[in-house]
Formats: C-alpha cells, sequence, structure tokens
C-alpha cells in the first residue's frame, strides 16, 4: 500500500490522496518547545506513537487545526510569519534536508496538501494517513 494522504467522505470513498511527506516529517524540525504551537502536525509525525497500526483518521476542529498549521509553515518558509525563538533560515534549510520538497515543485506539493485539507475542511470530509 505504502504512504498515503487520502480524503474521504463519510462514505469512505477517497475523493484525493497524495503521499503524506509535509505531514510525517515537519513537527520534528520545530524547536521542541515550539511544537506545542502545532499539536496537529506533531501528532501525524512518523515517530509519534498516535497511530493505530499504520492509520490515523483527522477530522473536524483537528482538521481545521491542521489547516491553519500548515498555511503557518507555508508562510513560514515564505518568510512572511515569524515566531519567537525560530530562525526561518534554518527551519526551511532542515525542512529541505529532511523533505525533499522545499524547491519549487516541494512549495506546490505544500500546496497541493493545502488544498486538499482546505476542501476536506469545507465538504466536512477527513484526513486518513497511511504509513
Amino acid at each position: 500500500m505504502g504512504r498515503s494522504m487520502e480524503i474521504v467522505d463519510k462514505n469512505g470513498t477517497i475523493h484525493m490522496e497524495c503521499h503524506p511527506g509535509f505531514l510525517l516529517y515537519t513537527s520534528k524540525i520545530f524547536p521542541k518547545a515550539l511544537r506545542k504551537a502545532f499539536p496537529i502536525l506533531t501528532k501525524l509525525d512518523f515517530y509519534s506513537g498516535n497511530y493505530t497500526g499504520e492509520k490515523q483518521e483527522i477530522e473536524g476542529s483537528d482538521l481545521i487545526e491542521l489547516e491553519k498549521e500548515l498555511i503557518m509553515v507555508r508562510e513560514i518558509i515564505n518568510y512572511q510569519y515569524f515566531i519567537d525563538g525560530l530562525d526561518n533560515s534554518k527551519f526551511k534549510e532542515y525542512l529541505l534536508k529532511e523533505t525533499d520538497d522545499i524547491n519549487q515543485e516541494g512549495r506546490e506539493f505544500l500546496d497541493l496538501n493545502i488544498r486538499y485539507i482546505s476542501e476536506a475542511v469545507a465538504k466536512k470530509f477527513k484526513l486518513i494517513v497511511l504509513l
């Protein structure tokens, strides 16, 4: 099956699917003291221990929060949002090393993740992350 991020309706029909790279690895790049500001990304981290088997579902208010967190990550790497104690340049550099995605293609991939999650929020679908 492989790792995937699926947006599904209440009947289990998959409407969108892509690789969950940003969701799995972004939180560990934040200094530990700042991870509290990104609770859903931290919960989705590959090593979080929050998966049942190899699956985690996010919906409702947690999905809305995830959307906000991913938008904030995009703003951080674009130097549009700043958090005390976080060096945006180092964060971007480390994220690049971890995901190999923060280049033009990677930005498009992050935007795709945000678009999928935003649509899931609007339609009251849920996110399923599979390892």
